[in-house]
């Protein structure tokens, strides 16, 4: 595709960075455009499979804190971990329930990053006992919750930039 054809199609704004990082150079400013999708593609397994694994962490850690199979739909209640999504997870809960396929596994799955990411927030993390941290037995000493949320906050941050087909 041509340098013009992209502009008209992709929108000025998004080739922009590159344009100035090539100095206007067309050909360059699309090679750019195209390594960053390349490298972007790269990140995203990455990430994705980090995501899985930080969730399934998660669900096994507070499945044994909570000794609740069922933790999520009982944490969904007044003053209860996840009493801020109960909306959100009551209806995720009916839609399968309906379907015939509940199960915590299918609960786990339908979650966003942020979702797991939020579990770390101050307010979050007091209300899950303050255990969450053990989920990471490897982490640098001294390491705290705000860090840990700050850390993962980033990291969804720059997943979401590539999800959304930005600059990496």
């Amino acid at each position: 595709m041509k340098y013009d054809e992209c502009l008209q199609v992709l929108s000025p704004a998004r080739l922009n960075k590159y344009a100035q990082a090539s100095g206007n150079e067309k050909a360059k400013t699309l090679r750019l455009y195209q390594y960053n999708i390349k490298l972007s593609q790269r990140f995203y397994g990455v990430i994705g499979m980090f995501e899985i694994m930080l969730r399934n962490a998660i669900n096994a850690h507070y499945k044994q804190y909570f000794n609740d199979d069922n933790w999520i739909i009982n944490q969904a209640r007044p003053n209860g971990l996840l009493e801020q999504e109960a909306s959100e997870i009551v209806r995720i809960q009916r839609t399968y329930t309906n379907m015939g396929v509940y199960n915590n596994d299918k609960m786990v799955a339908s979650f966003t990053f942020g979702f797991w990411t939020y579990l770390f927030t101050r307010r979050n993390y007091r209300i899950g006992g303050k255990t969450l941290l053990q989920i990471f037995p490897n982490k640098a000493h001294g390491l705290k919750q705000t860090d840990i949320y700050k850390q993962l906050t980033a990291i969804r941050e720059f997943r979401n930039r590539i999800a959304h087909h930005g600059s990496v």
